[in-house]
């Protein structure tokens, strides 16, 4: 089957907000964030981030979502939401998806937040060039998360 990664329009938002949904509802326990806390987002949030959001289709199908951003006063893009669905877990589209933010974000440093229980998704994150780099607490949640870090250039960057 052929799989196809890109960003999306702004006037495909709703797609953005669907699947964000679907995976706020499928896997609950590995986002910091809820489909009650950004229903209420009007379409005008959901189409900023259409820009810096990766879907993955499998034959014309919607499959997986990752998107970026650079938080403010940071020097680092960080990747976030990343999720696929669990028919397509196991298939190569987690690891194109990390590939193409890491990509669309070649010229920072790349950091992650996964929750350190979560083994499949940290082996991915290994396997896509990330290493362990601390921890940080999300306040909004009371969790400890662990940091992976993928270095904007030197070795096991892509395109270098």
């Amino acid at each position: 089957m052929t799989t196809e990664i890109r960003t999306l329009t702004t006037d495909e938002w709703a797609l953005l907000r669907d699947l964000r949904f679907a995976s706020l509802r499928e896997a609950p326990d590995a986002f910091t964030s809820t489909v009650e806390r950004e229903e209420g987002y009007p379409p005008e949030v959901w189409q900023l981030r259409t820009g810096t959001a990766a879907v993955a289709f499998v034959a014309g199908d919607p499959v997986g979502i990752a998107g970026w951003h650079r938080p403010p006063e940071e020097d680092h893009a960080e990747l976030v939401g990343m999720w696929v669905q669990p028919a397509h877990r196991g298939t190569g589209v987690a690891l194109r998806l990390v590939e193409f933010v890491v990509a669309s974000t070649a010229d920072d440093d790349l950091v992650l937040h996964v929750r350190p229980g979560n083994a499949r998704a940290r082996a991915l994150y290994e396997r896509a060039g990330f290493v362990p780099d601390g921890t940080d607490a999300d306040r909004a949640e009371g969790v400890t998360l662990l940091r992976m870090r993928h270095r904007a250039e030197g070795p096991g960057r892509l395109g270098t």
